[in-house]
Parts: C-alpha cells; sequence; structure tokens
C-alpha cells in the first residue's frame, strides 16, 4: 500500500498563496462585472461585491497571518539569520493592518447609500490590500523560500505542525478583546467585534 506524504511547509504555503490570488481575482472579476452598465452618478455596486468576500477573505488571509507568524517565521527564524527573513514578518505585518483598514471602511459606512461607498474608498482599500499582499507572496516565492530550502529546518516536519493549525479561530495574531469587547490588534485601535 503506498503511502502519500504529508506537504511540507512550503507545499502549504504555495497552497494558501494560489487560494488568496484567487479569491481577491474572482472579487475583482464579480465587482468588475457588477459594475458593468451602472450609471456614473449611481452607487458604485462593484464595492459591495467586493464587501460580500471580505469575510472569506478575513478568515483565509488570518489563517495564513497565523500559519507565517505563529510557525513558519519563528522556526525559520531559529535557523536562518537572513534579514530578508525579518522584512517578509514586517510585510505580513503590514498586510495584517491593510485588512483592518479595509474592514474599518465598511463598519463606517454601513447604512451610508446601502452600504455603497460613494467614494469608491472601499476599492482603493482592497486594491491597496490584494497589491501589497501580491508583492508579499512574490517575495515570499522568490527570497524566503530559497532561504528555507537552503536552512536545516524539516520542511517536512513544519508542515505538519502548519497542518494542525486551525483556520476557524476568527482573530489575528496578537489581537486581543478589550474590556468593551472590541478587538485590539496592538495598533492603538480599536475594531469592531461584528466584523
Amino acid at each position: 500500500m503506498k503511502q502519500t506524504r504529508s506537504p511540507d511547509a512550503l507545499e502549504l504555503l504555495q497552497a494558501q498563496h494560489r487560494d488568496l490570488r484567487s479569491l481577491f481575482a474572482a472579487a475583482r472579476e464579480k465587482a468588475d462585472t457588477v459594475a458593468i452598465g451602472v450609471s456614473p452618478s449611481a452607487p458604485a455596486r462593484g464595492d459591495f461585491a467586493l464587501r460580500e468576500t471580505l469575510p472569506a477573505l478575513r478568515r483565509r488571509l488570518i489563517h495564513y497571518c497565523r500559519l507565517e507568524s505563529e510557525v513558519f517565521y519563528p522556526a525559520l527564524a531559529e535557523v536562518c539569520d537572513d534579514p530578508a527573513v525579518g522584512q517578509a514578518r514586517a510585510e505580513h505585518e503590514i498586510n495584517c493592518k491593510l485588512l483592518e483598514q479595509a474592514e474599518g471602511l465598511v463598519t463606517v459606512d454601513q447604512g451610508v447609500d446601502g452600504g455603497e461607498d460613494r467614494d469608491g474608498c472601499y476599492r482603493d482599500a482592497f486594491d491597496k490590500l490584494a497589491e501589497r499582499l501580491g508583492q508579499h507572496m512574490d517575495q515570499v516565492e522568490k527570497v524566503i523560500f530559497p532561504l528555507a530550502r537552503k536552512s536545516r529546518l524539516d520542511l517536512v516536519a513544519l508542515g505538519e505542525r502548519m497542518g494542525t493549525l486551525k483556520a476557524d479561530k476568527e482573530e489575528a495574531p496578537g489581537a486581543s478583546r478589550a474590556a468593551d469587547g472590541r478587538l485590539d490588534i496592538g495598533t492603538g485601535e480599536d475594531r469592531n467585534p461584528d466584523l
């Protein structure tokens, strides 16, 4: 009987990259399709389509961030002192903050034009998050993956550890709840717990 091996850490991260890229592309396509034929004076219906994807995007992005921050980067930092590892970790923190900004726009704008963003601010925040995350994932694949392969890191064992990390935790790495129940991820800004 042939046993199949578990995916290693880099294969798991590569799958996360494909999943996130696919989700962003599908959201953009849906938003662009919805926007076709809308008069210039009408609310930006495409923004609403992007907002609909936020819960799935949030879950997947937080899971990806947790895989990196709680398992992958700490293990890699133990065996590799290349400054690129620290830079990639910092980039991933920026992505978490960009996700917060997008979520904040949804919260602030509820009830305005049926939840639509008249100025396209949400689309801008979404596009900025997608662009930065894409750059981060490209950098990880081009720079961090080769460093991990050259290191003495056991990528299969690390992949097994990463595989046990549940995707259902709703809070970003380092997040905590304030006394009033609002989410604080350490930036000094509180967030709406209902997102």
